[in-house]
């Protein structure tokens, strides 16, 4: 006896598209894509198109849709229930289009993860100026050159000089005393007294202006007041002036061509077999 079985659970209908439904139907009539092209004047590109739903390949609606029309009546099928399935499957694909990313947009977003941070240049400039900075405290230390000290040598001459336009002109007779006892020369009045030592003041101010004139490369120690000792070099021809409210101590080399004067008035260096010559003003010029 044979059993039959007849299940409980309903069927659900297999969905078939518009271009499934053309192929089945076609085949089923023994009919090949040159036949129905000969009959509806259809490309082949655009039969197989249809029947592979590939809505992006047929030309402009109005045409597209007239296709469908002719393909439809040679099929004997209603041509409105089939452009009707033509605009809803067209509707759901386009839909599906805008849900996917597109490979170009995809690439943009990795592009931006990848890129480097935009402070980056920002780095590695002050990375730079870091270096630099480096580099220049090892010169300085390198060729015991103190920025900050010549930054202040450079602002005293400035000042100095304003000082000089603004001082008033000292008496031509106490300047003629001055020299004469600085070069250790006698006067008329005391010429029979060339053995005895003539000691002139000097002629007292409330600041010393000691300007020098380097006829060759010199190195010079400079102890201004209560400042710091410094050390500077100058070049062949170049000249430097100093102020001092009480005293300066200036060292150069025992042999120099320096001209030294102080207060506008030259000063003699006397000789010397030492490697320096100091040089203590005003006390030098008073002993």
């Amino acid at each position: 006896m044979n059993t039959i079985i007849i299940s409980s659970e309903p069927t659900e209908p297999t969905y078939q598209s518009l271009g499934d439904h053309l192929r089945i139907t076609r085949t089923s009539k023994g009919l090949d894509f040159e036949a129905v092209a000969e009959e509806t004047k259809i490309s082949l590109k655009n039969l197989r198109a249809m029947e592979e739903n590939n809505y992006d390949s047929l030309p402009a609606d109005v045409f597209t849709r007239g296709f469908y029309a002719l393909y439809a009546r040679l099929l004997s099928l209603d041509p409105n229930e089939i452009l009707k399935k033509y605009d809803t499957e067209k509707n759901i694909s386009k839909k599906s289009e805008n849900n996917i990313p597109t490979p170009r947009s995809s690439s943009k977003d990795h592009v931006a993860l990848a890129e480097r941070p935009s402070n980056l240049p920002f780095s590695s400039l002050g990375l730079l100026l870091l270096l630099l900075l480096i580099f220049g405290a090892f010169l300085c230390w390198y060729f015991s050159w103190n920025p900050a000290t010549y930054l202040s040598q450079k602002l005293r001459n400035s000042d100095l000089s304003a000082q000089q336009a603004e001082s008033t002109l000292k008496s031509p007779e106490k300047e003629f005393f001055a020299l004469q006892s600085m070069l250790d020369i006698p006067t008329m009045s005391n010429a029979s007294e060339v053995k005895q030592q003539v000691n002139y003041p000097v002629l007292a101010t409330d600041n010393y202006i000691i300007k020098a004139h380097f006829n060759q490369t010199t190195k010079v120690t400079i102890a201004i007041d209560d400042l710091p000792v410094f050390d500077n070099v100058y070049e062949k021809g170049e000249s430097a002036a100093w102020s001092a409210n009480k005293k300066i101590n200036i060292t150069l080399p025992g042999k120099t061509d320096t001209i030294l004067s102080l207060n506008q008035t030259p000063i003699h260096l006397p000789p010397t077999d030492n490697t320096t010559l100091t040089i203590s003003l005003p006390y030098d010029l008073l002993r």
